[in-house]
């Protein structure tokens, strides 16, 4: 009868429980089921003989059966109740914090996202402040180097300018003297082939220029003449030195001293002429002129 008290109450206990916390009710119901069985088993059956030392009425009595049951229902009972109560603080905190969590959540999301959105300015300010102090230093190299460009170039051009004007200069310069060389040089190709040349005896030669005669004086006024002189086409030729050849030529310069008619062009003081004793230059000149202006008078020691 005891045994069936006691799980009617346990049914009406576990009735008065909320279903959610139904698991934790249940073991605690089983654990005080376990401690009520083993405080039945440690008292006594009323049916059971007595001992010979004692008395069957002192067997069992109403008390000591029933006490220990009645503390093990209360207790049993203060314990669901605790339990409920810590259960249903616990449900309260969590049911409490869970718009809190979410919350946190919520702005720890904008927080995140206002961080990177910060960093991502951050980044492209750095990366516009670098790329337009690369894209300046970019420009000025760019500008120094055009600006080394254009000062080769010009060097390169002042220079090409000045080699070309020397180059110029120097043709410009050689153009007389090459001229000269290939006049004296053909003047000498005439004298050397020219077969009457004019001698002692003959007195008269017809040659390369015209008719040839020879005379001989003193030509040391001729000499200063044409060293004094400033009008004659050859230049050069107060440079000149005055000798007798081997052959009693006189020559200045190594050129054949002649008279001519300086009126004539290619005649004038200081031109080349050819002769049949070889390239002359006038540096003199005669009454012969007035009767035959194409006449040619060598001057010899003869």
């Amino acid at each position: 009868m005891k045994l069936e008290n006691k799980k009617q109450k346990l049914k009406q206990v576990e009735t008065s429980v909320q279903p959610r916390n139904y698991r934790i009710i249940i073991a605690i119901a089983f654990i005080i089921l376990m401690i009520s069985i083993f405080s039945v088993s440690a008292v006594s059956d009323p049916n059971e003989r007595p001992s010979n030392n004692q008395p069957a009425t002192e067997a069992v009595t109403e008390p000591t059966t029933e006490a220990p049951s009645f503390v093990a229902e209360e207790s049993a009972k203060a314990t669901v109740k605790k339990s409920v109560k810590v259960t249903e603080k616990v449900t309260a905190k969590k049911t409490e914090a869970a718009p809190a969590n979410k919350n946190f959540k919520r702005t720890g999301k904008a927080t995140v996202k206002a961080t990177a959105k910060a960093s991502a300015k951050a980044t492209v300010k750095a990366t516009a402040k670098a790329y337009g102090k690369t894209k300046a230093e970019a420009k000025a190299n760019a500008k120094k180097k055009a600006l080394n460009k254009a000062k080769i170039s010009a060097k390169k051009k002042a220079k090409a300018k000045a080699v070309s004007k020397a180059k110029s200069k120097a043709r410009k310069k050689a153009r007389p003297k090459a001229r000269k060389k290939a006049k004296i040089n053909a003047l000498q190709k005439i004298s050397r082939d020219w077969k009457y040349e004019l001698t002692p005896a003959s007195g008269v030669a017809n040659g390369p220029s015209g008719k040839e005669t020879y005379y001989n004086l003193p030509m040391s006024g001729v000499v200063s003449i044409m060293r004094n002189s400033r009008t004659s086409i050859q230049k050069g030729v107060s440079k000149l030195k005055y000798a007798v050849r081997s052959d009693g030529v006189k020559t200045y310069g190594g050129y054949v001293m002649v008279a001519a008619d300086q009126s004539i062009p290619g005649r004038r003081l200081g031109d080349l002429v050819p002769t049949s004793r070889g390239v002359g230059i006038v540096c003199d000149t005669g009454s012969f002129i007035y009767s035959n202006p194409r006449q040619l008078d060598l001057a010899v020691s003869w």
